[in-house]
């Protein structure tokens, strides 16, 4: 069963919704857009979703499949998309070099190792986080049990933010 909500569908405890302006805090400061949110048993479903919301990539499980679960919440932030996921079972993705996006996986649970050209990374939580925004292919292999938080920054309004900070 795949189960995909959107802002019409979502009330955040505290939040009020605005069709202009997406999810407002009661103080009244615009924050994330009112989150999607995606639960799916099925994988290709779930590259599917994943990728509109990252980039295109190829995903296969490794572990279990009857333990395949995805969860996927993700909200904007103007150039910033941010997302928390898991996929349930071990899973293994794919993907040529990211070109107009830097990402940044943050693990909550569980493991992320990362191989980025000849560098090998083992994201964990409190201990290491994995940055993609080289010019090679990137192969990720997630456990179990990893439950990530990843922050997506469109590369030209980063580049322009950092122009603007340096001298």
């Amino acid at each position: 069963m795949t189960k995909i909500t959107g802002a019409s569908d979502i009330q955040p405890p505290g939040f009020l919704s605005s069709p202009l302006l997406g999810a407002v805090d009661p103080l009244g400061r615009t924050s994330l857009t009112a989150p999607e949110r995606i639960a799916t048993h099925d994988p290709e479903t779930a590259r599917i979703e994943v990728a509109r919301q990252l980039a295109s990539h190829s995903l296969s499980v490794t572990g279990s499949p009857a333990a395949f679960e995805a969860h996927l919440v993700s909200g904007d932030v103007g150039a910033v998309r941010l997302l928390e996921f898991r996929y349930g079972t071990d899973v293994r993705t794919r993907r040529a070099p990211p070109d107009d996006h830097i990402g940044i996986i943050i693990p909550l649970s569980g493991s992320v190792l990362m191989r980025l050209g000849g560098t090998t990374v083992v994201a964990q939580p409190y201990r290491t986080m994995a940055i993609v925004g080289d010019d090679q292919p990137v192969d990720i292999s997630w456990s179990g049990s990893a439950r990530v938080v990843m922050a997506r920054l469109d590369r030209t309004a980063l580049k322009n933010a950092v122009g603007i900070l340096l001298p």
